[in-house]
């Protein structure tokens, strides 16, 4: 039994992250797809069902703060240590919302 909640649902995944989730990710660079992994399965779940019955109950400036960070966060991540993108291998990280 899987005890992560996974999505690739980027709002979804900032929505989470402004209530306090924090996650891991997986990058596949051939498939261009990154996978959000959260640890707090049960939480999660409680959340996006919130989420998608219109229960959500997050400042909107929160959200839309969250929501550049992550962008920034995620291309920053393309990048190699010299400015190059990389394409053809998985990277793994840990991000929380400060």
């Amino acid at each position: 039994m899987e005890k992560t909640f996974r999505t690739s649902d980027f709002y979804l995944t900032a929505y989470l992250l402004c209530n306090g989730l924090d996650f891991s990710y997986e990058r596949d660079a051939v498939k261009n797809k990154v996978v959000f992994i959260f640890k707090d399965k049960e939480k999660a779940e409680k959340l996006v069902e919130d989420y998608y019955r219109d229960r959500a109950k997050i400042s909107p400036k929160r959200y839309v703060e969250v929501i550049y960070s992550l962008k920034s966060f995620l291309f920053a991540q393309k990048e190699d240590g010299n400015g190059n993108k990389n394409r053809n291998e998985k990277n793994f990280g840990r991000y929380t919302a400060s």
